[in-house]
Formats: C-alpha cells, sequence, structure tokens
C-alpha cells in the first residue's frame, strides 16, 4: 500500500482526478475551475486531463448553474457543483434545499439527484469568505452535509460523496486548505457518509468537532493530556446525518461532553449534538459548547482571531468540567 503526503486541497483534487479516470458519468462544472485552475487552485491539473467536455466552465450566475446540474444529475451524470465559497450557499437555495432535497419525496423514489455541490468555508489565511453555512443546511431533509477535518479524510469522504446516490453538499475548510499534509493512501476508497471518526480515544471526556476544530481538539488534548485529562475526539466528518451512535456511546463511556464549531452558537451543530446526548447520556457535568459568536464575522484580524474557538478555550472548558465534578 503506498502514500503521499497531501494537503486537504491536493487529497480532494486527487480523489476527484481518479474518480474521473474510471467513471465518465462525472463531470465538473462552475467559475474558474478550467484553464484558471480553481478558486486557491481546487481543481488544480483537472482541465489539462479532462478537458473543456467535462470541466465545464460556467458564467457568474450560481442559481442557473445548480440547476445545471441538478439537471445533469437527472438524465445520467454525476456531477460536481463547484461553488466558490459558502457564502454564495443562500443564491442557491430554493434549487439546493427546495428542489434537490425534496427529489426523492416528491417522486416517490423514481427521481434520484446523484451530484455533489463541493464549495469551501470558514476561516482561512485569506480573510476572506469566512462563513459557516452547514446548520442552515443541516435543517433540510433530504440532504447529506460533509466538512472533512484532514487530508485522508477528505479523500475518503469526497469518493463517496461523488458515488452516493443522493444530493452531497461537501464543504472545505478553507483554514485547512494549503496544510499541513499528511499522510494519503494513493489507491481511491471510501469513508462511508454518516460515520464519525476517532482520532483519539480517551476515558475522561468527548469532544465532538469537524472541519477546522477536528485539528483544534487534537492540539488541546495533547496539552490536557500534559495534566493527567485523557481526552477522546469524536470527528463527525458528516454533520448531516451526524453519526449519532458514536457520540453518544462515547458520551456513555465518558460522560462529559465539549462540542466545538466555528459556525454561531445559535442553532448550530452543537445544539442538536448536545440535545441528543442529554436525551439519551446521564452526564456528570454540564456539556459545553463552543462557537463563533452570534454577531456578523468581522473582517479585522483581532475582532476575527477572537471570534472562533481555540485551543486554550477547550484547555478552559475541560479543566472547569474535571474540576465541577
Amino acid at each position: 500500500m503506498t502514500s503521499k503526503r497531501l494537503t486537504l486541497r491536493e487529497a480532494v483534487v486527487e480523489a476527484i482526478d481518479l474518480e474521473m479516470a474510471i467513471d465518465p458519468t462525472v463531470v465538473m462544472l462552475g467559475q474558474d475551475i478550467g484553464e484558471f485552475g480553481g478558486p486557491l487552485q481546487s481543481t488544480e491539473g483537472l482541465w489539462e486531463r479532462y478537458g473543456d467536455s467535462r470541466i465545464i466552465e460556467t458564467p457568474v450566475a450560481e442559481q442557473g448553474v445548480v440547476a445545471l446540474g441538478i439537471g445533469m444529475s437527472l438524465n445520467g451524470l454525476r456531477p460536481i457543483i463547484d461553488l466558490m465559497f459558502a457564502d454564495f450557499l443562500p443564491l442557491v437555495a430554493n434549487e439546493l434545499l427546495q428542489l434537490s432535497a425534496n427529489l426523492d419525496y416528491m417522486s416517490n423514489g423514481k427521481a434520484r439527484a446523484p451530484f455533489v455541490l463541493r464549495t469551501r468555508g470558514g476561516d482561512g489565511p485569506y480573510r476572506a469568505h469566512p462563513q459557516n453555512m452547514e446548520a442552515l443546511l443541516s435543517n433540510v431533509p433530504g440532504l447529506c452535509v460533509v466538512t472533512p477535518g484532514s487530508p485522508a479524510a477528505a479523500k475518503g469522504l469526497m469518493v463517496a460523496a461523488m458515488r452516493s446516490d443522493n444530493p452531497v453538499v461537501y464543504i472545505e475548510p478553507i483554514f485547512l486548505y494549503q496544510g499541513p499534509k499528511e499522510e494519503v493512501r494513493s489507491e481511491q476508497y471510501v469513508i462511508e457518509l454518516g460515520k464519525a471518526a476517532l482520532p483519539r480515544v480517551g476515558n475522561d471526556v468527548t469532544l465532538v468537532c469537524y472541519g477546522r476544530t477536528v485539528r483544534l481538539m487534537q492540539l488541546a488534548a495533547a496539552k490536557l493530556e500534559k495534566q493527567g485529562i485523557d481526552c477522546e475526539i469524536v470527528d463527525l466528518q458528516t454533520v448531516t446525518p451526524f453519526d449519532r451512535d458514536a457520540v453518544i456511546k462515547s458520551a456513555q463511556k465518558t460522560r462529559r461532553l465539549v462540542v466545538a464549531h466555528d459556525a454561531w452558537m445559535n442553532c448550530g451543530v452543537g445544539a442538536e449534538i448536545v440535545a441528543t446526548v442529554v436525551g439519551e447520556v446521564d452526564l456528570i457535568a454540564r456539556p459545553i459548547r463552543l462557537a463563533g459568536p452570534d454577531v456578523p464575522t468581522a473582517y479585522a484580524t483581532a475582532l476575527r482571531d477572537n471570534s472562533r474557538p481555540t485551543v486554550e478555550n477547550v484547555v478552559d472548558a475541560v479543566t472547569r468540567m474535571l474540576v465541577k465534578k
């Protein structure tokens, strides 16, 4: 088994490249995805290999592009619709939330829309397009929402998304886009949608996360280990439907829960996780949510850096929780 060190961006591009090589029904459409190489080089090398017939440049018309992709998916293709940034998801709400999410229900299972809406979201070194829209999408039955937290997960989850017979929104965290690198298997492989991963096993407290906060939790857990605190990390990978069994099982073992995500606190994914756990597990400490404050995302560096969960926030939350037994 061979592997190579890749960034999250490179891992996703490799997954798409390998799938397009074996499945001629996989096509891409979106803005600047051709000769330019895609937003943040997100389609680097694909146009050179597959040409205009499969890497399809579109006008700046997000609603029309998504509608076109849905039509393609209803006619035997498996399109990857590239939406530059998650900030633009509200522009395609009708096509995504009203139409594609309901096709299976409205047709009594006779119509399926197997497409991936690929986008990039959250804060990052580019200091632009920082919105996190996953909670908005998670409230809609019929959609699968994926946010990988590592290069290896990104590749396997993208393969699963491209092979799914249902609409998948695939949100790549900008913060992790160009690093850090990790070993990624060279062959194509699938990580099942809807299944969480446990990058760290422990007994004292459950840390639930996805996207950028996976690395955040790993760094915090390493610091807490030096204090004798044994953390278990649950990486959701799929935000919706999230792996309730994995979260509940971990919380039953540790009986303590901390959830972190970059999106806004109010009605966020963390609230659903806490509600699920509280209804099933007799916790010995009040669960803690760490999230963005309910204000518009600031542009100023100092303000923005203080509006996302940090390693110190996690360490402080867990330490306080362990003291209040």
